[in-house]
């Protein structure tokens, strides 16, 4: 997702719905490619005879879920919180809190729900997440600036972005199962 390298929100948010035990899910991406050629394989005549691979049997899918991000900020009001305190200690603890910082991690999205069949939007939820981060720059200490984190993984789970991101769709999630007269 953009600026941050984080993959396709899709495969997690598959995962939350199916979890959620609220809606069942059909699988149309690489899944679906790979029973596309089971099919081939069978019409080839080459699968076991007796296979039940005839047409038909796919489940419709009924409705669909489009994830959006509109927001997500990875310094949504941080501040260098030590610099106005640094300024009013003397000597090293003033450079000592001149490193300390605040980092506002923020998010929000939106899930909509879409009927397959009549093109009618069923449900739109909005979702958001924020989080503040307390950091101490160790540069400040040693009277020099530290360049970039370096380069971060791109995942949900691995970076405080893509883990703010990850709630905001929880959050957008829940209140559409709301909507939808779900617990």
């Amino acid at each position: 997702m953009g600026t941050y390298g984080l993959p396709s929100p899709v495969p997690i948010l598959k995962l939350l719905m199916a979890r959620s035990q609220c809606f069942q899910v059909v699988d149309r991406g690489a899944a679906s490619e790979a029973l596309q050629r089971e099919r081939a394989l069978a019409a080839q005549g080459e699968l076991q005879e007796g296979s039940n691979m005839g047409g038909g049997q796919m489940v419709a899918a009924d409705y669909l879920i489009t994830p959006n991000l509109l927001f997500q900020d990875r310094n949504a009001g941080g501040s260098k919180l030590g610099a106005a305190l640094g300024a009013l200690l003397p000597g090293g603890f003033g450079a000592v809190a001149g490193g300390i910082s605040t980092q506002n991690l923020e998010a929000q999205v939106l899930l909509t729900l879409t009927n397959v069949r009549t093109g009618v939007q069923e449900a739109v939820s909005e979702g958001s997440a924020r989080k503040a981060d307390i950091g101490f720059d160790f540069g400040a200490l040693l009277g020099v600036g530290l360049v970039g984190a370096g380069g971060r993984g791109g995942s949900y789970t691995s970076t405080d972005i893509g883990k703010i991101v990850m709630a905001a769709f929880v959050d957008g999630l829940n209140k559409m199962v709301g909507q939808l007269g779900g617990a």
